[in-house]
């Protein structure tokens, strides 16, 4: 999706070679691009001109004459390399400065499939660019870069980029073309007063196929209806004064809400209606029939002295032109609303939070933004939502996302039913996700999520080393695509735990609020600007319309278990792990398993890392995602207090899917699984030392020459015959040390030995 432009694009060149030889090759990727974008504006006709094929287009700008603004599509019919003769000519006919020029070329340096935008800049050896820049004097013309990759081996560049595709590589080269003449910015509203406010949209469907839009516009003027509030304006909404009359207006300025309507998808849009604005936050939605329900929080009470104290319910008949009063949500509370979304089953949920009091001049809380004694700035907010069947009567509230205070968050229905609520870092505030289940006209809260991976960021910015999306959709496939203000699209594929950059797209309009269409197709509307007091910065509302394919990298699993032998008698130093994606096996991959000693030869724990695990084996995945791995290293430790530490992990050499560590276990080395009677000939437990009958037969005087050992950690020389030493220490209950012989330390136990007994007729067993 285009830049932020100087000027507006009025002309859009795609490069490619004429004649049919030369259709279905990578070279051609400007040419398709521009047949897309004149099939989707119905065009007809195309004209010879100045060796081009030309046709006009417009488009809505309410800037323009008419409210159109007319954009000529391009395709040169010269070869690559001449481009630039025709496409100067007509800039010059169409009397087209260069930066209000666009052109869509093929790209060898940017994966196949990825689509990425720049203004200005070189040719990079790019022959069309080459002759644009040469016959136009200047290089200060925008470009949608189609990515087609590198040549493989040793093909030649112009063997690559001339060669016909197979029926599978075109397939996805139209579906890469299409996004390409997708990737254009579309400014659906400016004001006719300049510098203009409009800013704050919100989108809602009517439920019949068509998009409604409204939005806050500010014009020079006295509004009729303005009442100074009583404190001052910064104080009113808790935000700076120089945000002021963002909210709460000034005798100087009139601020409208207006309304506009898509019948095509929101390609085009009309208005529909407009009223004088009495609102600080507002949330629409639409009924078939036209009819527009709007939920708001009035700017100031009714004796100015802070925000209003309920979310006020009103509906009009009229486009928005004309309002009637439906009633009144959460009187006495101090409400602010996010979002309003529609369930598949027309169930609506709107998003709010819940400031604990009302705020306002002589309240408990003076300002939105006052923490009370013995609050946070995060326990104070409860993020909750109410829902409806009919947009008029509600139920709730439900609250979610338990302790993070979000300001700014959103919900996504995924493909299974369940409410995915996403809280995002916009304000500063810890990121976190939740899934809710629905249970009837109930909802079941699901524990609070962790969100692992931000989009990349600037790590001195952004302390969290990453951002996640204010405002989210989800696709028919479950992909879930995110914006937040001024920072590229997002999307994830593992409902919200990795966050990944789009590529090819402009970093989003400022307060997004994003949509997904039936068709795959999103739809991101906002603003241009940011928090800006009216008059400060030129202000519009702007739609950017793209398809994101879902070639992330996706979300592994691992699981280990511990094998055993044939059978099933014992446990062996063994084992399998699974990785999965999606819940779906993944083969070919290369996992690794590794283990180390849990104890040290002192008794005392072996914490360190196992990414240096003396014990390290790789193993590849079969068709169904299992692999094994063995540590016969351990198989001839007779000592039953032997413990090591194992897991598994993967890390991918290239994309596909991400990295994931299994579970760790400990694991002893010596571990029979059916019940046996007196496995060991001695154990150490709990600082008693229990003999086997076995070594008791063996050494019937053992007990009285151990007894006088309890309460001591070592052994003095010729206390024991060798005999029993040697059978000790093959049981690991004596160790052998640099300092002589030692008795394990136990971890039940603070002493040793603290006394001797027989093991009786207890079984042992796993």
């Amino acid at each position: 999706m285009a830049a932020a432009q100087p000027l507006k694009i009025r002309m859009v060149a795609g490069l490619g070679n004429p004649g049919e030889e030369y259709a279905e090759t990578r070279h051609n990727a400007g040419f398709k691009a521009i047949d897309e974008l004149a099939r989707q504006a119905g065009v007809a006709y195309w004209k010879n001109q100045a060796g081009a094929e030309v046709a006009l287009i417009n488009i809505n700008d309410a800037e323009e004459e008419g409210g159109k603004r007319q954009i000529v599509l391009v395709k040169p019919q010269s070869y690559m390399n001449t481009s630039g003769g025709p496409i100067s000519k007509l800039c010059r006919e169409y009397k087209i400065k260069v930066e209000e020029l666009l052109v869509i070329h093929d790209e060898l340096d940017i994966p196949a499939g990825d689509v990425r935008v720049k203004v200005g800049g070189g040719h990079a050896g790019h022959n069309g660019l080459r002759s644009i820049i040469d016959k136009m004097g200047s290089r200060d013309f925008s470009r949608i870069r189609t990515g087609i990759g590198n040549p493989p081996g040793r093909m030649a560049v112009a063997d690559f980029v001339l060669k016909q595709f197979r029926p599978k590589e075109l397939e996805e080269f139209e579906d890469t073309c299409a996004r390409a003449a997708d990737a254009v910015r579309q400014m659906i509203y400016t004001p006719a007063q300049r510098p203009g406010f409009a800013a704050w949209a919100t989108a809602f469907a009517y439920g019949d196929g068509r998009i409604g839009l409204s939005f806050k516009e500010t014009v020079r003027g006295r509004d009729p209806q303005y009442r100074p509030p009583r404190l001052e304006l910064g104080e009113a909404v808790g935000a700076p004064v120089s945000y002021c009359s963002v909210e709460c207006g000034s005798e100087n300025e009139c601020s409208y809400r207006v309304y506009l309507v898509s019948s095509d998808g929101g390609q085009t849009f009309s208005e529909t209606g407009r009223c004088l604005l009495q609102e600080g936050s507002f949330l629409n939605m639409g009924l078939p029939d036209g009819t527009i329900i709007g939920y708001d929080v009035p700017r100031l009470n009714e004796d100015g002295t802070g925000w209003c104290d309920h979310i006020r319910v009103r509906s009009s008949a009229d486009g928005g032109a004309t309002w009637t009063d439906r009633g009144r949500l959460l009187e006495g509370t101090a409400p602010y609303l996010w979002r309003l979304r529609a369930l598949r089953d027309g169930t609506i949920l709107l998003l709010l939070s819940l400031y604990g009091t009302p705020w306002g001049e002589g309240r408990q809380r003076a300002t939105r933004n006052t923490v009370l004694p013995g609050e946070t700035t995060l326990n104070r907010i409860q993020t909750c939502f109410l829902t409806s069947r009919d947009g008029l009567h509600f139920t709730g509230p439900h609250y979610v996302l338990p302790g993070i205070g979000a300001h700014e968050y959103d919900v996504a229905e995924c493909p299974d039913g369940r409410l995915l609520f996403l809280a995002g870092d916009v304000q500063g505030t810890p990121v976190g996700r939740q899934f809710v289940t629905r249970q009837g006209e109930g909802f079941l809260n699901g524990p609070l999520l962790p969100v692992r991976r931000g989009a990349p960021d600037d790590p001195a910015r952004d302390p969290q080393g990453g951002f996640v999306p204010e405002s989210v959709a989800m696709l028919p496939d479950g992909l879930l695509v995110g914006s937040r203000r001024n920072k590229p699209y997002t999307a994830s594929n593992d409902f919200g735990e990795n966050w990944f950059e789009i590529d090819g797209l402009p970093p989003s309009l400022y307060q997004p609020f994003l949509i997904a269409l039936p068709d795959g197709t999103v739809l991101n509307f906002g603003h241009q600007g940011g928090d800006n007091a009216f008059g400060q910065v030129d202000m519009c509302i702007g739609a950017d319309r793209f398809r994101v394919e879902n070639r992330l990298p996706a979300s592994s699993t691992l699981t280990l278990a511990r094998c055993m032998d044939e059978g099933r008698t014992r446990y062996l130093n063994a084992y399998a792990a699974r990785l999965s994606a999606a819940g779906a096996p993944v083969s070919g991959a290369t996992v690794r398993f590794r283990a180390a000693p849990f104890w040290r030869a002192d008794g005392t724990v072996d914490s360190a890392p196992l990414d240096g695990a003396p014990q390290q084996v790789e193993a590849v995945t079969d068709e169904n995602g299992v692999a094994r791995a063995a540590f016969p290293a351990f198989d001839g430790i007779p000592d039953i207090h032997f413990y090591y530490n194992v897991d598994v992990v993967y890390r991918p050499q290239h994309g596909g899917h991400l990295p994931c560590d299994g579970p760790m276990m400990c694991e002893a080395a010596l571990t029979p699984v059916r019940r046996c009677r007196y496995p060991y000939d001695a154990y150490l437990a709990g600082g008693t030392l229990y003999l086997s009958p076995a070594l008791l037969a063996r050494f019937p005087d053992a007990p009285a020459l151990l007894a006088p050992l309890c309460g001591r950690a070592d052994v003095p020389a010729g206390a024991l015959p060798d005999g029993l030493v040697q059978a000790l220490l093959a049981t690991g209950v004596l160790r052998r040390g640099a300092d002589g012989l030692r008795w394990y330390a136990s971890v039940h136990a603070s002493a040793p030995l603290a006394g001797v007994q027989p093991m009786g007729s207890g079984d042992w067993y796993e």
